[in-house]
């Protein structure tokens, strides 16, 4: 996990061997709307319930409207929203988001 999560507010207070994250979904913009994002947020849950890591993580910019509203309907929990210099950008505001299998 990165160290921006530590500061979260998570409602699900899991051990680190039983928590995936997924850092960094990106969908070029030409190819919204046709499932690729909500595809891979599926194979990611697949692939946590095979490894016993049914506490899932991920994190968007808070300005990112479209993923917020994807990952509501996918039902994911916005947990917090965490100030942080994240990759050299300083002043993002990342939306931490949860949920469990």
């Amino acid at each position: 996990q990165v160290p921006e999560y530590a500061n979260a507010a998570w409602e699900y207070n899991a051990p680190d061997d039983r928590v995936m994250v997924l850092h960094t979904l990106a969908v070029d913009p030409m190819c919204a709307g046709k499932g690729i994002g909500s595809g891979f947020v599926k194979f990611y849950e697949d692939y946590a319930a095979e490894n016993n890591c049914p506490y899932l993580r991920m994190d968007t910019n808070e300005r990112n409207t479209a993923a917020r509203r994807l990952y509501n309907k996918l039902g994911y929990r916005e947990a917090d929203i965490v100030p942080c210099d994240f990759n050299g950008i300083k002043g993002v505001r990342l939306v931490c988001l949860e949920k469990k299998l």
